[in-house]
């Protein structure tokens, strides 16, 4: 979290504000009161613009979880499949639908997808 961006976020600050008690420390106070004068915002809008950033920042890391987790799954898959293949020895496996799966392209499949995932994080 940059003071610029920080900056750049509270003086774009149009919504409509609530009320909202906080203590900090004297220090904190003092260094967002020197920012807020150098950088002609208001205090309020600084510490506005930091929580907005931090949640945001948040819903990242969440979207990120969210590619592990495809990626355990995928990676469960793909052990599965490996394992079925070697098993059976076959590489066209019909399944109970009637469906022939060709399993080394099931697998490749799998491998792509979880390295574009990969890539992503």
């Amino acid at each position: 979290m940059s003071i610029d961006k920080i900056i750049r976020i509270a003086k774009g600050t149009e919504e409509e504000k609530i009320g909202m008690s906080i203590k900090i420390p004297m220090l904190l106070k003092n260094q967002l009161q020197k920012i807020s004068k150098e950088n002609s915002v208001s205090v309020n809008a600084i510490i506005q613009a930091m929580i907005e950033d931090s949640l945001n920042g948040n819903e990242k890391n969440l979207n990120n979880l969210e590619v592990v987790n495809k990626i355990e799954s995928l990676q469960n898959k793909k052990s599965e499949l490996e394992r079925v293949h070697n098993e059976t020895g076959e590489d066209f496996l019909e399944l109970t639908n009637g469906v022939v799966m060709d399993m080394n392209n099931e697998i490749a499949t799998v491998k792509y997808m979880i390295n574009l995932l990969q890539k992503g994080l």
